[in-house]
């Protein structure tokens, strides 16, 4: 949610309020009874934030969130700079695109559609019909991504075992691209920054997203690069930490609110 302001209780640790509402129970409650705006964001006023669930915690119990709301303000904080930082190193390299193929390992090249064409058409004819399929099969490709695009998604990158991946909220669009453990860590760099700062519309189309991911640079040993790989270890560092720390954080929450596993389970789907 996106909210100009809220003021709290003198009594009450502000720190306290923000963990909550940053929390899954609240926003829960809050994409049910807020008015949805365009490009699928919510109004945030008084009239729907009032209602929110608040618990009387105890004491110690807010304490404890009002800490923990802290620490994760400080370790987004330092994963904000660390994105920062590869992005300023970012715009000092040169790029080239990589091929459609190489984006979507599973796609027929032209030369290998040549092949299956028709044995009636001549060469010129042949090079057509492989071209025209080529770009079909291209466009359904870019058309699926851009099917899961809004201006509230969530864009995200991994490296694990080999294997890049690009998501979009959770879910992966682009996968199965396999590289060594020299190129996959920098192009996951490369992917992070994007994630960080593509900008998405209402008329953002996946070709635009996907022509992005496909403009990269090589892994040249150059001290910049180096730079490069080294904020990203500190970035995989920081989203475990970030990742264990919400985790600690909701099940906090969750026992505020006295949830049962089939209400936390609820509320987990959204």
């Amino acid at each position: 949610m996106r909210v100009n302001g809220s003021l709290v209780a003198e009594v009450t640790d502000p720190w306290y309020i923000v963990g909550l509402l940053n929390a899954q129970v609240p926003d829960f409650v809050f994409r049910r009874i807020g008015k949805v705006k365009e490009g699928g964001f919510f109004e945030a006023d008084k009239q729907f934030i009032a209602p929110l669930p608040i618990p009387n915690a105890t004491e110690e119990d807010a304490a404890d969130i009002a800490s923990r709301a802290r620490d994760l303000q400080t370790v987004h904080t330092t994963r904000r700079d660390k994105l920062e930082q590869l992005a300023r190193r970012m715009e000092t390299i040169r790029r080239r695109s990589k091929p459609e193929t190489w984006l979507f390992p599973d796609l027929t090249s032209k030369r290998e559609l040549e092949a299956e064409a028709p044995g009636t058409l001549d060469a010129e004819a042949r090079r057509e019909w492989a071209a025209k399929r080529y770009d079909d099969a291209v466009e359904a490709k870019y058309q699926a991504v851009g099917d899961r695009l809004d201006p509230t998604a969530a864009l995200d990158a991994s490296f694990v075992s080999g294997e890049l991946s690009f998501s979009i909220d959770g879910v992966p669009v682009i996968d199965r691209i396999f590289e060594n453990d020299a190129n996959g860590p920098f192009i996951l760099a490369q992917w992070k920054v994007l994630a960080t700062t593509f900008s998405i519309t209402e008329k953002t189309t996946g070709k635009k997203l996907c022509d992005a991911l496909r403009k990269l640079a090589a892994n040249d040993g150059s001290p910049v690069v180096t730079q490069i790989m080294a904020l990203q270890e500190e970035l995989s560092a920081l989203d475990a930490d970030i990742a264990r720390q919400e985790h600690e954080m909701n099940a906090a929450v969750y026992a505020l609110y006295g949830l049962t596993a089939e209400e936390i389970a609820l509320v987990e789907r959204g």
